[in-house]
Formats: structure tokens, sequence, C-alpha cells
């Protein structure tokens, strides 16, 4: 079955997929011309989005906004298609942390605090041949690449960029990432919006997500409201009510209340 439903200055096209609500979920959560896509991930096991790759290799850059309700959460990940570059922005206990790989070894920036706070917060990754920028709303550290080879890696074999989380299917290829820790990060709790690519031209483009799953039509929390989940188990927000994620626990159960 296909429908095309039409938004302010922009027609999606939407069809029969694992998810049948997904269409309607990003149409109520789409902006006008001005503003760029906006959505809501529940933050469990399996939830994700999935953008086109950016192009990254010298010059440009890709900001996004958003809102978290977890300290701790996978924002963002993109590799070189499993060699050896990657990007991966994630919070930690409230803190921003990037991690990056040019080819030379691995270096970490840390910034913010307290960035599950409910508000909303801009992040940028810009590229400008040698040196990589991470800025967390008006705060910036940049990192030098001294290695004979800056770019990240080659535009015809890079990877997707995710935000939220990865597909579980990675979890049976972990030699398919640069860094294969990554799908044992807990996913982003929270909403995002406005994710944009600049190339080095200084041309923007909001863009559209190819994929998804665990996309939520409201980012209300009916945790906060009523968390039933014991022993520490993280309460995730979903259209059909909470779950309780028991992962990190030593215990079972829907509510993690069986050892």
């Amino acid at each position: 079955m296909n429908m095309s439903t039409h938004t302010t200055g922009d027609m999606m096209e939407c069809r029969t997929t694992r998810i049948q609500t997904l269409c309607v979920i990003i149409v109520i959560l789409m902006s006008g011309t001005s503003w760029g896509l906006e959505f809501t991930l529940e933050g469990s096991l399996t939830s994700y989005t999935k953008f086109p790759p950016w192009e990254a290799s010298e010059n440009g850059s890709m900001k996004l906004q958003f809102r978290g309700l977890f300290p701790n959460g996978l924002l963002l990940y993109m590799d070189d298609g499993g060699r050896y570059d990657f990007f991966e922005v994630k919070l930690v206990e409230g803190v921003a942390r990037l991690r990056l790989n040019l080819g030379g070894g691995t270096y970490v920036i840390t910034l913010g605090q307290g960035l599950d706070d409910g508000e909303w917060h801009s992040m940028e990754l810009h590229r400008a041949s040698t040196e990589t920028t991470f800025t967390l709303d008006s705060i910036s550290e940049t990192h030098h690449c001294s290695n004979a080879d800056c770019q990240f890696g080659n535009a015809s074999r890079n990877s997707d960029v995710f935000v939220g989380g990865l597909p579980i299917e990675y979890g049976a290829r972990l030699s398919m990432l640069a860094l294969p820790s990554v799908m044992f990060e807990p996913r982003f709790k929270g909403s995002v919006r406005n994710l944009v690519y600049t190339d080095f031209g200084g041309s923007s483009e909001y863009v559209q997500m190819i994929d998804s799953r665990g996309l939520r039509a409201t980012d209300r929390s009916e945790c906060d409201e009523s968390n039933p989940c014991h022993h520490d188990g993280i309460c995730v927000n979903t259209d059909s009510g909470t779950l309780c994620d028991c992962s990190h626990t030593d215990y079972i159960g829907k509510q993690c209340d069986t050892d």
C-alpha cells in the first residue's frame, strides 16, 4: 500500500513497514520550511534513526539540537564503513562526550553538564582540514589531527549517520563497525530536531530520515508520572505505555522484580 502525505513545503511518500504508524508520527512532528524534522526516541534496546552519510572528509559541518531525558545514551554515530575512522557522541552522566578516530588513534572531547535536563541543547561537529571542532551550546573544543591522513574515510563507503542508536542487526555483525562497543551503549532517550549538513561551499540542507524504529508521537513521559520499574531498572516510554529495561540489573520480569 502506498500513500502520499503533504506537509508544509514538503512531500513524503510512506510505505507499509513493520511499524505501520511511522509515517503518521513523522508527519505529526514535521515542522515547516524554516525548521527540520523533529522526532522523539523512546530509548528502548532497539530504537534508532538513520540518515544519509555526512561527507566529513575535509570540510563541512553537522548540526542538531537535542533534548535529553536520561543521563546516559548514544546520541550519534558514523564510521568509515567498519575500518578505522569514526565519530561517536553520547551522553555520559549528563555530559556530552565526543570520541573520534581519524587514523591516528582515539581522541575524546567532553563538554557540558546536566544535559538530561529536558531542555533543548545545540551540538555541532565541524571539519576544517586537519581540525575537528566539537561545539555544545556556546562552548567549543578543537582536535588537531597530526597524522598524514586526516580525512574521514571515503565518501563511497562511509556509513550512514545513526542518531539515538543503531539497528540491532549490527549486533551480529560487529566486524562491520569501526567501534564495535557502540552496540553496547544505552540508546538515547529524548527528542532531536533540525539535523543539518553543511558542505565545504557553505550550502546547508536539512536532512531527511531514511529509516527508524522506536519513535514516539509525543515526548510526554509516563515514566515521570508513574515509574513501575524496580531495582534501578530503566523505565522506557512507548506509545502503548511503559516498559522496563532490566538488562543492566540482576533482575528480570516486566518490572525488574524477579531475581
